[in-house]
C-alpha cells in the first residue's frame, strides 16, 4: 500500500518542506510537492484531488484557506511564538517600524506583549488577496514587513524591506509525519468498516442498535424485511413506540448485560436477543437481534403492517428558550381548558399540527379521539359521505365527524375544500348534531373543532364562517421570529438523525451566527433538510474541522438562499451603478463573513470583474 500526502508550499516553505521530505525519507508514501498562494491554490488542490490525493500538509495563508474553502483533510504547520520573536527581531535590525501581514482568515498570535517588550506597536496588516495586500503594504507607515513568501514578494514590489516568517524545518518534519500516520489511519479505518459494512447489512438476522435515550440509530436490511418496517421510517424514533414489548428502556437500566425473550412483533413471532453495547466500561446503548422463531405459525394471507397510532404530544415535549414560543405556550395551554373552537394560524411548517396535539392532551376531550381531516383530500363530488358516513342496506358507516365524536377534530386545508364541505362543517358546529347520509335520524355530538390556517387562508373566508370556527385564536411564530431556539432545534436534528459513532462535533459560535442569519421561509421542515445535508456531509469526512463545518453549513443551507437574504440586507450589492462605497464594502464584507467567500467569488457572485470589485474596495 502507497499512501499519497500533497505539501502545500510557497517561496522558503516550499524549500523547508522538500528538505523535511528528504530526511524522512518515506518508501511507502508519495508526497506531491505544489507551490501556490491563496489566490491559485483552490484550483491546484482540486487538480491533486483528482489524481488521488486526500490529505493535504500546509501552513500560513494557505492552510487558512484549505480549511475555510475546502472539503478535505489538513495537516497544519504551526508557526510557533519563537519563529514570530525570530522574525521581529531581524526586522528591528532593517528598520524601526515593523508590521505583521497574514492573511485575513489566518491564526496568529497575539502580538501586544512583544509590542511592550519592544517599546513600540507592531502593526498587523491582515488581506484577502494579492491584490489587497499590495494596496495595503503601500498605505501602511510600516518600513519593514515581516509575513510568509507572498508578503515578502509584495513588500519587494512596494520597495519596502521584508523578513520571512517560517516554521523551521522540524516542524515541518512533525507536520508529515502526522499527515502519513493519519493516512494509515484512515486507511485501516476504511477496511474495518468496509467489512462491518458489509456483515451488517449482509446478515441474515434483523439487527437495531438503539442508544442509550432509546432511540434507534441503525436498523439493517434484514431488519426492515423481516418486520415491514423502513430504516428511514424508525431512525431517531423511539423503541417504545415501534417495539414497545421488547422493553429496551427497562433493559437499560437493569444489571443484566444480555438477554433472550420471545416477542410477537408485526404478527410474527421472534426470538429477540439483546446486549448491551460497551465503550470503556460504560454502556452507550443496547443490540437487538432478531430471529425467527421456526416453531410460530404465520398467517396464510399476505403479510401486511397494521397502522400504528399517532405519537401524540405534550406542552412537556416543547423545547424552546423564546420568549414567543413560551408566550404561545401559555396562551395555548389556557384555550386548552375551554371548550370552544380555535383557530392555530401560521406558517407551513411551524409545528402547527403538534401545537393542536398538545392542547387535545390537555384538555378534558383527552380521553377522546384525535382526528386530523384534511380537506383538501375528500371527494368533489360528494364529501357528505367521507364526513357524514351513510346508512345503506341496513348497514352503517361511519364518516369522520362520528369518529371524532367526544374528542377533537382539527381541520387542515380548508380553503381548498367545496362549499359543500364547508357547510356541513358549519351546521354540526352550529348544531352540535349530524345526520349520515341515508338515515332518517340525527345523532348529538360533541366535538371540539381546531382549524389550523395559514394568514393568508384565513384572509380569505368569509367572516361569518372564520366566528364559527373559532372563539380563540393562536398564532405559531415562524422560526424567523424565534431565533434563539434555532442552535437548540438545529443540534437536537442532528442528535436525533446520528447514531453513536457519528454524532456531530458542537457547533461553533460562527455557525450559531448563521443560523440565525438566515429567513428560513421553510422553517422546520427547511431546517431538518439542512441539518440532513449537513450531517451526510459531515459524517462522510473523516476530519471534520471548524472551518470545513462552516462551510458544510453553508451549502446545506444553500448559498443561493444566503445569498438573497444578504441582498435583502444590504440591497446596494444589487445596484448597477455603486456611488456609496462605504456602504458597499461593509455589504461586501458582510458577504465575505456569512458566506466565506474570497473577492474572486464575491466578483463572480455580483456578476462584476475582479477588477471592478478591488477598484470598489479601494474606494471605500
Amino acid at each position: 500500500m502507497e499512501y499519497k500526502l500533497c505539501f502545500l508550499g510557497y517561496g522558503k516553505l516550499t524549500e523547508i518542506g522538500r528538505e523535511a521530505i528528504q530526511r524522512l525519507n518515506f518508501t511507502d508514501t508519495e508526497i506531491k510537492v505544489i507551490e501556490c498562494t491563496v489566490d491559485d491554490m483552490s484550483e491546484q488542490v482540486n487538480a491533486a484531488i483528482a489524481e488521488g490525493y486526500e490529505i493535504f500538509i500546509g501552513g500560513s495563508a494557505n492552510a487558512a484557506e484549505f480549511v475555510r474553502t475546502i472539503n478535505r483533510n489538513l495537516i497544519k504547520i504551526p508557526t510557533l511564538y519563537p519563529d514570530y520573536v525570530h522574525a521581529i527581531r531581524k526586522a528591528l535590525q532593517l528598520g524601526s517600524h515593523p508590521a505583521v501581514a497574514v492573511y485575513r482568515h489566518s491564526k496568529m498570535i497575539d502580538l501586544s506583549e512583544l509590542s511592550e517588550l519592544i517599546g513600540r506597536e507592531i502593526e498587523t496588516i491582515r488581506y484577502e488577496d494579492g491584490h489587497e495586500l499590495l494596496h495595503m503594504i503601500q498605505k501602511s507607515h510600516a518600513d519593514v514587513i515581516i509575513g510568509a513568501s507572498h508578503a515578502n514578494q509584495a513588500a519587494l514590489n512596494a520597495g519596502k524591506q521584508s523578513v520571512l516568517l517560517y516554521p523551521g524545518v522540524d516542524a515541518v518534519m512533525s507536520a508529515i509525519e502526522q499527515a502519513r500516520n493519519f493516512a494509515v489511519d484512515l486507511y485501516n479505518d476504511r477496511r474495518t468498516n468496509a467489512v462491518l459494512r458489509s456483515i451488517v447489512n449482509n446478515s441474515t438476522f434483523g439487527l437495531i442498535v438503539s442508544d442509550t435515550d432509546n432511540r434507534i440509530i441503525m436498523f439493517n436490511s434484514a431488519a426492515q424485511q423481516l418486520t415491514g418496517i423502513s430504516s428511514r421510517e424508525v431512525r431517531g424514533q423511539n423503541m417504545s413506540v415501534y417495539f414497545p414489548n421488547l422493553n429496551t428502556d427497562r433493559f437499560l437500566q437493569s444489571r443484566e448485560d444480555r438477554r433472550d425473550e420471545y416477542h410477537l412483533i408485526s404478527d410474527s413471532m421472534f426470538r429477540c436477543s439483546q446486549s448491551k453495547i460497551l465503550a470503556n466500561g460504560e454502556t452507550v446503548g443496547v443490540l437487538t437481534i432478531l430471529n425467527h422463531d421456526t416453531r410460530s405459525r404465520r398467517h396464510n394471507e399476505a403479510h401486511t403492517r397494521k397502522a400504528l397510532p399517532p405519537v401524540l404530544k405534550t406542552f412537556e415535549d416543547l423545547k424552546y428558550s423564546s420568549a414567543s414560543v413560551r408566550t404561545l405556550t401559555k396562551q395555548a395551554q389556557k384555550y386548552a381548558r375551554t371548550p370552544h373552537n380555535l383557530l392555530i394560524i401560521g406558517e407551513e411548517s411551524t409545528h402547527r399540527e403538534i401545537i393542536a396535539q398538545c392542547i387535545h392532551n390537555a384538555s378534558s376531550y383527552s380521553r377522546g379521539p384525535y382526528v386530523r381531516i384534511d380537506l383538501s383530500s375528500l371527494g368533489s363530488s360528494d364529501p357528505g359521505q367521507f364526513l357524514l358516513g351513510y346508512d345503506e342496506h341496513g348497514e352503517h358507516t361511519s364518516g369522520l365527524l362520528e369518529q371524532a365524536n367526544h374528542g377533537t377534530a382539527v381541520l387542515e386545508h380548508l380553503t381548498d375544500a367545496n362549499i359543500s364541505a364547508i357547510n356541513i362543517l358549519i351546521s354540526v358546529m352550529s348544531m352540535h348534531s349530524l345526520r349520515p347520509l341515508g338515515s332518517t335520524h340525527s345523532m348529538p355530538v360533541d366535538i371540539r373543532f381546531i382549524t389550523i390556517l395559514t394568514e393568508e387562508e384565513l384572509k380569505k373566508l368569509p367572516a361569518g364562517q372564520r366566528s364559527r370556527l373559532g372563539i380563540f385564536r393562536l398564532d405559531v411564530p415562524s422560526l424567523r421570529e424565534r431565533k434563539e431556539d434555532l442552535f437548540d432545534l438545529f443540534l437536537s436534528h442532528l442528535n436525533k438523525l446520528s447514531d453513536i459513532k457519528t454524532r456531530p462535533r458542537s457547533i461553533t459560535p460562527e455557525m450559531k451566527t448563521l443560523l440565525e442569519f438566515y429567513s428560513w421561509p421553510g422553517n422546520l421542515v427547511e431546517l431538518r433538510v439542512a441539518a440532513e445535508r449537513y450531517l451526510y456531509a459531515v459524517s462522510s469526512a473523516s476530519k471534520a474541522t471548524a472551518g470545513m463545518r462552516y462551510k458544510t453549513l453553508v451549502t446545506s443551507i444553500g448559498e443561493d438562499n444566503l445569498f438573497r437574504d444578504i441582498t435583502v440586507m444590504y440591497p446596494i450589492l444589487l445596484e448597477k451603478e455603486i456611488r456609496d462605497y462605504a456602504a458597499f464594502r461593509e455589504a461586501v464584507e458582510a458577504a465575505k463573513d456569512i458566506l466565506g467567500y474570497n473577492n474572486d467569488q464575491i466578483a463572480d457572485r455580483l456578476g462584476i470583474s475582479r477588477t471592478t470589485l478591488w477598484r470598489y474596495l479601494k474606494e471605500a
